[in-house]
């Protein structure tokens, strides 16, 4: 993560205002890349006009998805960060730029708040920009695949989708004795998908093993993932790994559907059912 003064052009992006006194009037925000792309620093182009002195102070870069506090964000010192000089008089413009990993935090995909926060020396908020953005490219067909193996309607499904002569293909092998072991050497499930097996007989202390794993191989979903836990008080709320296992592949379902609705123009909030499946939640909302 890093901070510099603004050296470059870039489209304009749409933004709204989200403080409630605005001093900073900021008048343009634009980005590179833009939409960010996963795995890549965005730079967030600030252009403004303080109506007051402003001698300190910090910008504060907070990103949520749906509600959920995304882990990590920085900060930056307006005076010893930016590359600008203060105090900054009223009345005059500055331009400056700020440069944050978000790629890192949140899983491609999904839609996500960014807000800069622009705060005076004695921590009053003096300024507010808010920017929706969607992160890099779907990462959606890796839900399916643990879909399937929570739903075996899912898993039924695919399966009939493959093309006739594949499934005749299929069949046929099906029939046929093994004549060897398989293959030692192909590469295994994820972790997850093992994870959720049924009646895998495997121990506890297994499983937990594989849950280290599942975190391990998907990082920016296990930070969402534990964010959203501490919003809502659920770590250490389940009964064993294979269940958070099933409630991790569940949250995961729900930030799909909640991009969906998005998409459709619908209302999209995260909330503390995130860990249910949409079975579940069909139940749910047919008792309350």
């Amino acid at each position: 993560m890093i901070a510099s003064f603004l050296a470059g052009a870039a489209a304009s992006i749409p933004y709204k205002t989200c403080v409630t006194t605005d001093h900073a009037h900021i008048s343009e925000v634009d980005a590179t890349p833009w939409p960010p792309v996963h795995g890549k620093t965005v730079t967030l182009n600030v252009t403004g006009t303080p109506d007051i002195s402003v001698a300190s102070g910090t910008i504060k870069v907070d990103v949520t998805a749906y509600g959920i506090p995304v882990p990590g964000t920085p900060s930056f010192d307006i005076c010893k960060d930016l590359g600008l000089t203060c105090p900054i008089p009223a009345g005059k413009a500055f331009k400056a730029a700020v440069s944050y990993g978000i790629n890192s935090k949140v899983p491609s995909g999904i839609s996500v708040t960014i807000k800069l926060l622009v705060e005076d020396g004695s921590g009053t908020e003096i300024g507010c920009v808010e920017l929706d953005t969607k992160i890099g490219s779907s990462m959606f067909a890796a839900v399916e695949n643990e879909l399937s193996s929570l739903n075996p309607f899912a898993s039924r499904k695919l399966t009939a989708e493959k093309p006739v002569e594949e499934a005749k293909g299929d069949a046929k092998a099906a029939a046929k004795p093994l004549a060897k072991a398989p293959d030692l050497k192909s590469p295994a499930p994820a972790s997850l998908v093992k994870l959720l097996e049924a009646n895998s007989g495997r121990s506890e202390a297994e499983n937990k093993q594989l849950l280290v794993a599942t975190y391990g191989e998907q990082p920016e979903w296990r930070s969402l993932w534990g964010a959203w836990q501490l919003q809502h008080k659920k770590e250490g709320s389940y009964s064993s790994a294979a269940e958070e296992g099933r409630r991790f592949a569940a949250f995961k379902q729900s930030i799909n559907r909640l991009d969906a609705l998005k998409a459709a123009g619908k209302p999209a909030v995260a909330d503390q059912h995130l860990d249910k499946s949409a079975d579940e939640m069909k139940s749910f909302a047919h008792f309350a």
